[in-house]
């Protein structure tokens, strides 16, 4: 089964199993950032879906995430109001170049906004990707001694090294190296999500279900978090909890048809198939495309009118 919009894990993509949706693509996917919406933590956009289903993607500034963890770094950027255009700018640019394929100018310009904007810990997660995109394993190598070095970037330096590691398929060093960065940096939700994110791929997604209370504890409106935390509820077959995760789910983001298809699949394991049609209805009113959704709705419809003529 795909994870919503790229990643792989071992369990079926529809009924029970459920999915997720954690990430959205191999690489951080830095954005273009506008040169007036720069936020906590001078990072990148947040990947997850949009609150609105149609409406633009939402732009969550963070260094070197996926998405959320923006709250324990405003400090330590006070001081770059000059020249943050020119930092904007850069980041645009190698965003641009490595859309176009061009990875070693894009590799020019992280260099250089690290190098004008040291503490910024978007840059060299910026920079590690590139290193990763390019398969400079041996500068990447260097690039983690270097950031372990430094108590702020260390958090970037450890899950760069997990990353080399799960590219070995030393998937102990990697978990290792993971439970290290939550351990040294609990209150910052990267750490929590890229160990989230190794556990469903690499690892029994189950595993998951604390780090993502955990995750939820920090940010109490991350559908996203809400959703696998679902997924995680339907393969430990509790349904009900399942469905409670992905109402939650909804209540911060009401149009994702994604989160409706799953609510109704809990739903209905659950015995409850009059407000499993009601979810997969609303999933369709919103993607009336949607193939999944017109399946699991016929095949609703088809067994509620063969239970009402017996």
């Amino acid at each position: 089964m795909s994870f919503l919009l790229g990643w792989k894990t071992k369990t079926p993509s529809c009924g029970v199993a459920g999915r997720s949706e954690f990430w959205k693509s191999p690489s951080r996917g830095y954005p273009l950032i506008s040169m007036g919406d720069l936020g906590i933590g001078l990072g990148s956009i947040d990947p997850r879906p949009a609150r609105s289903f149609h409406g633009p993607q939402r732009l969550r500034c963070s260094p070197f995430r996926r998405w959320g963890w923006e709250n324990t770094e405003e400090s330590h950027y006070h001081s770059y109001t000059q020249g943050i255009d020119g930092f904007k700018s850069r980041q645009n640019l190698a965003v641009v170049y490595e859309q176009m394929g061009e990875l070693q100018k894009a590799e020019e310009q992280w260099r250089k906004i690290v190098t004008e904007v040291p503490r910024y810990r978007g840059g060299w997660g910026g920079l590690a990707e590139n290193l990763l995109a390019q398969e400079k394993l041996e500068e990447a190598k260097t690039l983690v001694n270097q950031l372990l070095k430094d108590k702020f970037l260390a958090l970037e330096g450890l899950i760069l090294r997990s990353r080399l590691a799960t590219r070995r398929q030393d998937f102990d060093s990697t978990e290792r190296d993971l439970r290290q960065a939550v351990l040294d940096f609990p209150d910052n939700q990267q750490s929590l999500e890229a160990l989230c994110r190794f556990l469903f791929e690499h690892r029994n997604p189950v595993a998951a279900e604390q780090p993502l209370n955990e995750l939820i504890r920090l940010d109490p409106d991350n559908a996203a978090a809400q959703h696998n935390l679902g997924t995680v509820y339907k393969l430990k077959g509790e349904f009900e909890s399942a469905a409670a995760a992905y109402r939650e789910s909804l209540h911060h983001r009401p149009n994702w048809p994604p989160t409706c298809f799953e609510l109704g699949g809990a739903l209905k394991a659950s015995g409850k198939i009059k407000e499993a049609i009601e979810a997969w209805e609303h999933g369709q009113r919103l993607d009336p495309g949607n193939e999944e959704i017109r399946q699991a709705l016929l095949h609703a419809t088809k067994e509620t009118k063969g239970e009402s003529s017996k």
